[in-house]
């Protein structure tokens, strides 16, 4: 029972980083992170320019010219892109509404942080490595496809009962993200 609380606040603890990081990218981008997004292209160029001026990394013709003229010649295509990384982030609570949902958030922010690897040079293994065990817990997945499938076989239920777990959940977060706020 300890164990199983422990894991669940550092899964509460994961989730408000995550909706933490998306609230403070919208604050201070003034709430224009969708529209300002190809403005990242300069970003891309400094971080690989730095690399290079910092250890003599070879810069690659990629990453300081291709794709950064792409993210200012198409805003739309670079919002939806950095818009999907934001969401994620925004909506990580909901992972801990179950398994399925941890899986899914767990799978798709290790995709965006091996992303942010290869375009900024940005590596994140440490949340990578958490997300590996809290979110996707490989041993546990059989476990969760199994319960997919039998919820397949099933009819479908009003979903009041799955609401009713998350909220709890939701008030966790809520007292979370405020500590992780005024501690910042």
């Amino acid at each position: 029972e300890r164990q199983r609380r422990a894991i669940h606040w550092a899964s509460i603890t994961l989730a408000a980083g995550y909706v933490v990081c998306g609230a403070i990218k919208l604050v201070r981008s003034d709430f224009m992170w969708f529209s300002d997004a190809h403005n990242l292209s300069v970003q891309l160029m400094k971080t690989h320019w730095a690399q290079y001026f910092d250890r003599g990394v070879p810069v690659s013709a990629l990453f300081t010219e291709k794709v950064p003229q792409f993210l200012i010649a198409h805003p739309i295509i670079s919002g939806v892109f950095f818009g999907i990384g934001l969401a994620l982030e925004l909506f990580a609570f909901l992972a801990l509404r179950s398994r399925a949902w941890a899986l899914f958030f767990g799978v798709t922010l290790v995709a965006l942080h091996v992303i942010i690897g290869q375009l900024f040079g940005l590596h994140f293994w440490t949340h990578e490595a958490i997300l590996t065990i809290l979110w996707i817990n490989i041993p546990g997945l059989p476990k969760v496809v199994h319960a997919l499938s039998r919820r397949r076989a099933q009819p479908a239920d009003d979903g009041v009962q799955a609401g009713a777990t998350a909220l709890p959940c939701l008030r966790h977060l809520l007292m979370l993200s405020d500590f992780l706020l005024l501690s910042c």
